[in-house]
């Protein structure tokens, strides 16, 4: 066999294992692409929008409620013994809060004997500075929150009611209960702060 022949099987080899190589690499390179992982920056994008959409569904449901209640946060709630004479025609009844660990609305609930007193009106206290009642079925209805939108702490008057006493009042002392039930009280968090409310009095003289 000739050198020129020994060249060209070579040559022919070479070309050969060359043309395998190429089509080994890519081969290799698509089954790198096939295999990559995937981009864990876009699973991870794609895990919080669906952690964000979830957690925004679940906020939009709970806005209509409040959340659950504070625990070891009781304020009291109470009305104050009163004293007036026969002949006072408007009283002013003070509702008061204690232990007030913070709340920017109240809902007080009121009844009273409506064959001694009528309901008259309501303003603002030391605690909040808007207040609204409403009477209905021998209660009254107070809402009581502060203009701001503040969680306000504090002791003092949460609101005052005007009670007007009938001409037919006899002298005596009249309970002023408060609605445990229906009462609540809240803060800018939407949660619930739970009182301990007490009844009052009032003695016409």
């Amino acid at each position: 066999m000739n050198k020129k022949m020994i060249i060209g099987i070579i040559s022919g080899v070479v070309v050969l294992v060359a043309a395998i190589i190429v089509a080994l690499l890519a081969t290799k390179k698509i089954n790198f692409k096939i295999n990559a992982p995937k981009n864990t920056s876009s699973v991870a994008d794609s895990s919080n929008t669906v952690s964000n959409e979830t957690a925004s569904n679940e906020n939009s449901e709970s806005t209509d409620t409040f959340k659950t209640e504070k625990k070891g946060t009781d304020g009291k709630v109470d009305v104050k013994d009163i004293a007036v004479a026969k002949k006072d025609e408007l009283i002013t009844v003070p509702v008061y809060i204690t232990k007030n660990p913070g709340i920017t609305a109240s809902k007080v609930v009121l009844s009273f004997d409506t064959n001694v007193f009528e309901y008259s009106s309501c303003s603002g206290g030391e605690i909040f500075d808007d207040c609204s009642g409403n009477f209905t079925n021998g209660q009254i209805i107070l809402i009581a929150s502060d203009s701001g939108l503040n969680d306000i702490v504090g002791n003092g008057i949460l609101a005052n009611v005007v009670l007007k006493k009938k001409d037919t009042a006899k002298a005596g002392t009249y309970s002023v209960t408060v609605n445990n039930a229906e009462c609540e009280f809240a803060n800018t968090s939407e949660e619930l702060v739970s009182a301990t409310l007490e009844v009052g009095k009032i003695t016409i003289k």
